[in-house]
């Protein structure tokens, strides 16, 4: 279930009013911002690179993120809470 805060679309203004060249954040975020009602109506042809850390990334958003928002140079990074196991 998507959340209906502002916040998502904060971030979906930002990128394009902005003009980013990277984003980051969480997979939850990315998923709120990509399935917001107003997503499509931005212009993030600025953003070539992100950057998703906090919890582990789906292969189907990480393929949104760079088909959809043009993250090229996409990175998804794990922390020691992630990696402990290893």
């Amino acid at each position: 279930m998507h959340s209906k805060s502002s916040l998502p679309l904060f971030w979906l203004c930002y990128g394009e009013f902005g003009r980013c060249t990277a984003v980051y954040g969480t997979p939850t975020m990315f998923i709120d911002m990509l399935g917001h009602e107003e997503y499509p109506s931005f212009d993030y042809s600025s953003i070539h690179s992100g950057i998703v850390a906090g919890a582990p990334c789906p292969v189907t958003l990480c393929s949104r993120l760079v088909n959809e928002l043009g993250m090229k140079n996409l990175q998804v990074c794990y922390g020691t809470t992630e990696t402990s196991p290893v």
